[in-house]
């Protein structure tokens, strides 16, 4: 299991700091392939903003205070760029720390020993398929 432990937040003998979570699309599948949009994302959220980045680079950010539904998108507004560039820093340490080198979605099907289809997505008529379970992804 991973996770931070807060009990010590719980007992308030800590403050909680900016606290973020890891968001991720690991590999785009099932309703939302590639070959209708889906791809590859990790991301930070917090409290504040959304951000994510594809595999082409920084795609997402959204203030959630402001634009609570995310429609719209302020990755390339040049007075984000710092911004971008300090939950840019979280995700990185993020990724650091979970041990995920962000490898493409193929790549990452087949280092966990998935059988898939041509869409890249589990082929749910396919007895093969069935019962299939993941083994831990190697980084690189």
């Amino acid at each position: 299991m991973e996770g931070e432990d807060f009990s010590d937040v719980i007992r308030g003998t800590r403050e909680l700091a900016d606290n973020h979570a890891l968001i991720t699309c690991p590999s785009p599948f099932g309703q939302w392939t590639r070959q209708q949009g889906g791809r590859e994302f990790r991301g930070v959220r917090t409290k504040r903003y959304t951000y994510t980045r594809s595999l082409q680079g920084p795609w997402e950010l959204f203030d959630n205070q402001e634009d609570p539904f995310q429609q719209r998108n302020l990755v390339a507004e040049a007075d984000k760029r710092g911004l971008r560039d300090e939950l840019e820093d979280k995700l990185r340490a993020r990724l650091k720390a979970t041990g995920d080198d962000f490898a493409p979605g193929p790549e990452l099907l087949k280092r966990c020993g998935y059988l898939v289809d041509k869409s890249e997505t589990i082929g749910y008529r396919d007895p093969n398929a069935w019962g299939q379970v993941s083994v831990p992804a190697r980084v690189g």
